[in-house]
């Protein structure tokens, strides 16, 4: 969804540039929490996110080479409630930026270079309806731009059944859906959980909870 809003936006923007590019993330700044296991049984709140968020795939429908992207304080609120009965619930919200970094080759259309400005405005008119709520660009290293997108919070919620081991690797399981796994570790009455790789390979991590 976020993806190819993005793609849509950038696209609008910049239509005379051609071929394909590739965003990176944000540095890996967040680190994965260590498994432990635990008894997760209960109502927990969400006190603390920090993720990181590969943004390479919301680059995928862009028209330059050579633009990137990086999420940007991204971050989780909400709770999960998991029953001895082994089925869970949730209700959490997610926000951030998006930070896009367009090489000076990718502001020239037609004979014209773009002004930062003229990008900002071009992109500000095209986010009616993305997932995005404002952009703000600025001159970057070399004469581009780089330009902050607003993620327009997304709140869901989800149901489904859970499993867990004792090395302290959880697997949910969405009613309907995929199943996704988790490294948790429940320690009194707070309990951390971070994405597995192979599951959920554009996400890395950690959420804390309490109880």
């Amino acid at each position: 969804m976020t993806r190819a809003a993005l793609g849509v936006v950038l696209l609008v923007t910049l239509p005379s540039c051609g071929g394909s590019s590739k965003g990176t993330d944000d540095s890996g700044s967040c680190e994965n929490a260590d498994a432990c296991g635990g008894d997760v049984v209960g109502v927990w709140t969400i006190s603390a996110s920090c993720l990181d968020v590969d943004a390479a795939q919301m680059m995928e429908s862009s028209s330059c080479p050579g633009v990137t992207a990086r999420a940007s304080d991204w971050n989780v609120t909400g709770s999960i409630t998991f029953t001895s009965e082994l089925t869970y619930s949730s209700t959490t919200t997610i926000g951030g930026n998006v930070i896009v970094a367009l090489p000076a080759s990718c502001l020239k259309q037609q004979g014209v270079t773009l002004s930062c400005a003229q990008v900002q405005d071009s992109l500000q008119s095209s986010l009616a309806g993305s997932d995005f709520s404002s952009a703000h660009c600025s001159v970057s290293a070399g004469n581009g731009c780089a330009c902050t997108l607003v993620l327009v919070p997304v709140s869901s919620t989800a149901s489904g059944t859970y499993t867990t081991t004792v090395a302290g690797v959880m697997t949910q399981t969405q009613a309907g859906g995929s199943s996704s796994n988790s490294a948790y570790c429940v320690q009194g009455s707070t309990m951390t959980l971070s994405p597995d790789e192979m599951s959920m390979g554009n996400v890395s991590g950690t959420i804390t909870l309490t109880k």
